[in-house]
This record gives C-alpha cells, structure tokens and sequence, in this order.
C-alpha cells in the first residue's frame, strides 16, 4: 500500500514536483510559474517571440508558455483528460493524475490510479497506486481508516480490515466486544469466571468482581456473595466466622476448626494442647509438640 506519508500536503504548484513528502523546483524551472507570453528559459521567465505560445514551437529546447507543454516540437495544451500533463507532472481539473505514459488520466475511482495524495473515492482506498475496493474483510482499511461493518476494525496487526470482539481478537470500536468477552490492553479477553477479567459493568458469572478481576466469594475470610456467604456470616464484605474458631460457639457435632481447639462443656471452642491445657482429645497428639508435653489427668504437662 502506497505510504501517504511520501505525499505533499497541500499539494504542490506547477512546474514543482513532490520528492519524499517536500515541494521540489526541478533544475532549469521557474519557480513561481511564468506567466503570461513568459517563457522559462534555464530558470528564468523571458518574453519570447515567435515561440512558446499555443501551436508555436517550443523555444529552446522545449519552452513554453504556462499552461502549455512541448509535445512534439510544438507547444500544445495541457493538463485536461486526454492531455500531456503539465510541467512538473501536474494536471488541471480535479479528478485527474498524471500517468507516465497516457498523459492525464482520471484517478480515484475503481481499478484506476490514485488521485494526488494517495487520495481514492469513498469505499476505496489506494493500494500500490491503484484505487481498489477496501473495508471488507481481509481487504485495506479505508482512506479515512474505518471498515464497511461494526465487526471489523481497521489496523488490529496490520492496515486490514480485521475481524474483532471475539476471544484474542482485537477490540471493536468504542473498546466493545462479544458476550462474555472484555476489552484488555486493545484485545478481546474471556471474562466473568473465577481469575478472568471482570466483564461489562464489573459483572461475574462465578465469584464477586474485586479490583476488576473475578474473585472467590462466600467462604470464610472470602469477599461475600452479593452480602450473602455460604459459610459464616457477611460482616462489613467479608465473610466472618459464626462458630467453630477460637472464641466463638462450637459448630454443630462440637466441632471446633482453628489448629488446636476443641469444644468445651460450655459449649465454646477453647485452646487444647498447651501447657497447662486440656488435653486435645480426638487429635494425635494429644499435646502440642516440641513442648515436651505428655497428657496427664486431661491436662498437657511436662
């Protein structure tokens, strides 16, 4: 695809030429134009005689009023369709470009040439210098950088019309992808399941959204379950404890959960196994170790 960067803008005026992006006066031209009778005669505009003007010949070596070009040893109109182009590769009319061999030819337009620019009509966009069909699928990005449907985008990986919104594809227009997709860093990721990006409006088909990823929820020491908690109770977000740890009630059977604790006959979960402690019945061992402890009369001691 022709680089626009190489083009000039705004467009430069006869007999300058574009070179590389930059308005260039070629050697031996007159630069503004001559005008009038004026011919350009090695860089400089003379009033000539008896050659230059429309069907005169062309003053040495191939001078000619502005507006006119040697063509053939006489100075004939330029830059119409159909016509020499104009000093410095320039045509007159909108919608015509010079080509190297056929003169001014009409540009823009399907399977034509580019116009100035690297400029085609609306749908189109220019490819090596030719205007062909773009937006589509797998086809050029328009001129104006968009693409003919909503599930393509211009540019993803390259200067193609890329499909988009799906898992790893990049992100449509407006950062949007599929259901159970999220735009991530430019790219469609999958979201709303436990360590996946949180989707659209911080939702999630498991967990909670916390920080913008899906997290567990409802367990004890978890983030609650929209205020809800499958095991203990919702406490400021989070879900506490009602039962079972150090402290608190024991849990139905006498169950006790913290590393040793048991259940008391009061009915709380209370530390076993230390010095001096209840001994930590059901457990082995009885006592905590490294303590040197033995259980004697229920009571751990050294």
């Amino acid at each position: 695809m022709v680089d626009s960067a190489t083009a000039c803008s705004p467009s430069c005026l006869a007999p300058e030429e574009c070179v590389s992006g930059t308005c260039v006066c070629p050697d031996d031209a007159c630069c503004p134009a001559c005008v009038g009778s004026e011919v350009c005669v090695s860089g400089a505009c003379m009033t000539m005689t008896g050659c230059g003007g429309a069907a005169q010949p062309c003053c040495d070596p191939f001078g000619c009023q502005t507006g006119l070009v040697c063509e053939g040893a006489r100075c004939t109109a330029c830059g119409e369709g159909g016509q020499p182009c104009c000093a410095g590769d320039t045509c007159t009319s909108a919608g015509l470009v010079c080509h190297p061999v056929d003169g001014c030819v009409s540009c823009g337009g399907f399977d034509q040439p580019c116009c100035s620019g690297v400029v085609c009509g609306s749908g189109l966009a220019c490819d090596t210098g030719v205007c062909r069909d773009c937006g589509g699928r797998d086809e050029d990005c328009c001129s104006d950088g968009t693409c003919s449907a909503p599930t393509l985008v211009c540019g993803g990986s390259s200067s193609l019309c890329e499909h988009c919104g799906a898992d790893t594809e990049p992100c449509c227009l407006g950062d949007l992808c599929d259901a159970d997709t999220v735009c991530a860093a430019g790219l469609c990721e999958e979201c709303g399941d436990i360590g996946d990006p949180c989707c659209a409006g911080d939702v999630c088909a498991s967990g909670v959204c916390e920080s913008g990823s899906c997290e567990p929820c409802g367990d004890i020491g978890e983030p609650c379950c929209g205020g809800t908690c499958v095991t203990g109770a919702c406490m400021s977000g989070t879900c506490e404890p009602t039962c079972g740890v150090l402290g608190l009630p024991c849990c139905s059977g006498g169950t006790c959960f913290d590393t040793w604790t048991q259940c008391t006959g009061a009915g709380s979960c209370s530390e076993c196994g230390g010095d001096g402690d209840r001994c930590c019945f059901g457990t082995s061992p009885l006592c905590r170790p490294g303590m040197s402890l033995s259980c004697d009369m229920g009571r751990c001691v050294d």
